[in-house]
């Protein structure tokens, strides 16, 4: 946890992988954490499909 909030405080962008669920992510919201990604969110796909989900949300 120190670590995430001296990253914090000299404004250093966290990354977390591999976030696999619910818990995993309110955990790393509690220590700052500013961007996740993991299998909860989308398994990897291919550029074409992932541009496809995009526009299917807007």
């Amino acid at each position: 946890m120190f670590r995430s909030t001296l990253l914090f405080l000299v404004n250093v962008k966290i990354c977390v992988e591999e976030i696999e669920t619910q818990e995993e992510y309110d955990a790393y919201v509690k220590l700052h954490t500013d961007f996740v990604q993991g299998y909860d969110y989308s398994r990897p796909c291919k550029i074409e499909n992932l541009k496809q989900s995009i526009h299917n949300l807007f």
